[in-house]
């Protein structure tokens, strides 16, 4: 969410503007707080040809160093938390000509000196963003979890607009979403702020077309995320929780009492396929099936809608999400009418027929792979019915323009982003913890190997990755004669603990990272009780710490 409303203000839309194939045909490419490689190898094999085979100038900023960063033109190396100062200077430099104020120059040198950011590499990097015929910026998980992430993001929008990004073909942003199917999730409104097709749920128009399509009348209130649920709980105003493939218990550390919160609930009722803390909590537990025991769709990371089959029978009495919800919803009295999975993407699909699957190559599909239609809508809210009219069965057909299914209409992008452009000028970002004397950074990283706590079952798996290991600069280890597999405890302003450490050259000097999936309540406890949340969205940020060192080991 910190990426995808700021995106959908500026463009109307989460289809992106570019896909795996202009990162092929791309001059520069810019990559800040992602890495590609472990957030969706397939982007990240089409980066590394981009910069192999077809020499596009690839920048990466970042504080470690990323699997891309050995074909990279320069990877311009910001301490820790230093991303989101680095985009706002950058995008005033792009946004102004070059003509900054006192203040953006002070903070400009600023970055060179406290930030520790090469001037050259800076310099390099303006000037090819500035003169490529075509250029993409991706970004991904790190900036998207950071403090000032929904400001950071529209920072870079305000600057690939003035770069010419948005009105260029084969030029735009391109984010990577942190799960499968995010951006499918979020278009069919799983969030208070919208709608499906991202109609804001706020606005009295868009809810009267889906109370006319649904035949209901839609209630909505102040809605909120995860820390105005949980101020809701514990005010006593919410007294039932559905959670579906989610533990927020496991998010945060023990002190934030997030538990004691989530204990006040008169009912949990959890749809799960694993044990966690929740579904221990839970008083009814639904088990759901896994992707490989039902049809679905996803939405890619280059906007193709893919459709997955059903490989194997239902386990024990697990049933797919979708179906869970019909039955609780019949047994309310308010039945939402879908006896299929099926029956259920053929109204997605009356409403919003962009969403028929696609995919590059799609005259070579064959089987059971729906419809294919390499055709797009202008605008699905427009093929969405206005109050007391009747949808014809051929509106999908209608209204249709030919661009690739999977990618933004850019023409009517640049006139929503026109409209936006014009309310304020890129912020200053205040960001980061600049650590003092004999002092670390520590926070936690995504693993290559792992997508979550329950792949560490995955025998195969803990063949290449059984435990979690600090990771340290290789020369700050040599500097304090630490060698590989030794214990060193952390210590900070709330609490302390052991870590076998991995010496590595891919860290910053000032940087101790640690792999969350193998995160315990005693890493957890490192940090500050505190329920750490983006402002604007009420997501989970990336938490840092200032820690210092030592060679003794906590019993």
């Amino acid at each position: 969410m910190n990426a995808a409303l700021p995106i959908v203000e500026a463009t109307g839309t989460l289809r992106p503007l570019v896909d795996h194939e202009d990162l092929l045909k791309a001059k520069v490419i810019l990559l800040v707080g992602t890495d590609p490689v472990a957030e969706s190898n397939i982007t990240g094999l089409f980066l590394k040809r981009a910069a192999r085979k077809n020499r596009a100038r690839l920048y990466v900023v970042d504080s470690e160093a990323i699997t891309l960063s050995n074909r990279a033109s320069d990877h311009i190396r910001v301490n820790p938390g230093g991303e989101s100062l680095f985009v706002s200077v950058l995008s005033e430099e792009i946004v102004s000509g070059g003509n900054l104020n006192s203040e953006w120059l002070t903070r400009k040198e600023e970055l060179f000196k406290n930030w520790n950011v090469d001037p050259g590499a800076y310099q390099r990097l303006v000037h090819d963003l500035k003169t490529a015929e075509t250029g993409i910026l991706v970004t991904g998980r790190k900036m998207f979890r950071n403090e000032k992430a929904n400001q950071s993001i529209k920072n870079m929008m305000k600057m690939i607009g003035a770069l010419g990004w948005i009105e260029r073909e084969g030029c735009g942003i391109l984010p990577i979403p942190e799960a499968a199917n995010d951006l499918g999730v979020l278009m069919m409104g799983a969030t208070y702020e919208w709608l499906p097709g991202l109609l804001d749920a706020r606005n009295e128009s868009s809810r009267k077309k889906w109370e006319s399509a649904w035949g209901t009348t839609l209630s909505y209130g102040s809605g909120g995320g995860l820390g105005q649920i949980l101020q809701g709980i514990e005010e006593g105003k919410i007294n039932a929780l559905i959670t579906i493939g989610e533990n927020p218990i496991g998010h945060f550390p023990s002190g934030s009492k997030v538990r004691q919160i989530l204990g006040k609930l008169d009912l949990i009722v959890s749809l799960d396929m694993f044990q966690n803390e929740l579904v221990d909590m839970a008083h009814f537990v639904l088990p759901a099936s896994s992707s490989f025991e039902r049809v679905g769709h996803f939405v890619s990371v280059e906007g193709f809608v893919q459709k997955s089959v059903q490989t194997m029978a239902h386990w024990g009495e697990s049933l797919p999400d979708w179906e869970i919800l019909e039955k609780i919803s019949h047994a309310m009295g308010s039945p939402m009418g879908f006896d299929s999975s099926e029956n259920l993407m053929q109204e997605i699909l009356r409403f919003l027929p962009d969403l028929s699957p696609s995919t590059r190559n799609g005259e070579h599909f064959v089987g059971k792979t729906g419809d294919i239609h390499l055709v797009n809508p202008l605008a699905p809210s427009s093929l969405l019915p206005i109050p007391g009219e009747k949808i014809s069965e051929n509106a999908s057909r209608t209204k249709i323009v030919e661009i690739p299914a999977h990618k933004a209409n850019r023409s009517s992008v640049s006139r929503r982003y026109a409209s936006w452009n014009e309310k304020d000028q890129p912020v200053l970002c205040e960001i980061g913890q600049i650590p003092g004397e004999g002092e670390f950074i520590f926070s936690m990283t995504k693993s290559l190997f792992h997508s979550g706590k329950m792949t560490l079952q995955d025998p195969n798996l803990k063949k290449i990755q059984s435990e979690g290991k600090l990771r340290i600069n290789r020369q700050t280890a040599r500097k304090r004669k630490i060698k590989k597999g030794e214990k060193i405890t952390l210590s900070s302003a709330y609490g302390r603990c052991s870590f076998t450490v991995e010496p590595s050259p891919m860290v910053s000097e000032f940087e101790l990272l640690f792999p969350e999936h193998f995160a315990d309540s005693q890493v957890l406890a490192l940090f500050p009780p505190e329920i750490a949340l983006s402002p604007e969205t009420g997501t989970p940020t990336i938490p840092r710490i200032r820690v210092s060192l030592s060679n003794e080991t906590v019993v």
